[in-house]
């Protein structure tokens, strides 16, 4: 993470809460990339195939997200006040991003499947 310069000045706990964080953050990215994707097989008034492929790997990331944020959440309690002042901003981050990952993924299957009505191609 960019706001950490000297990694050899943090403990192990650090290390791993900091490792943590930056793969939840890589997912979070990650579903961003895909709510774009989404966004546009929508314009286009995807395949129901594709539209179902996207949205299974939101979930799965969403998955796996949620349970980093668990890994985080569970390595916090353990860590001082000092630590848990500067890590609990990310997890609340974390904890945001993944809400809005289902509430993104929400509206974008009720678009298509309203899309996908009007094109004669019904709901599923």
């Amino acid at each position: 993470m960019s706001t950490v310069t000297d990694m050899g000045s943090l403990t192990q706990k650090e290390r791993t809460l900091l490792q943590c964080c930056e793969e939840a953050y890589g997912l979070c990215r990650k579903l961003h990339m895909l709510s774009e994707d989404m966004k546009e097989e929508v314009g286009r008034g995807g395949a129901v195939a594709t539209i179902l492929k996207l949205l299974k790997r939101k979930a799965e990331y969403a998955v796996r997200l949620r349970e980093k944020i668990r890994q985080f959440s569970s390595l916090m309690e353990g860590c001082r006040t000092q630590e848990r002042t500067l890590f609990s901003e990310h997890l609340d981050r974390m904890r945001w991003e993944l809400a809005k990952a289902i509430r993104d993924a929400e509206e974008e299957w009720h678009l298509w499947s309203r899309k996908g009505s009007r094109a004669g191609r019904g709901h599923l």
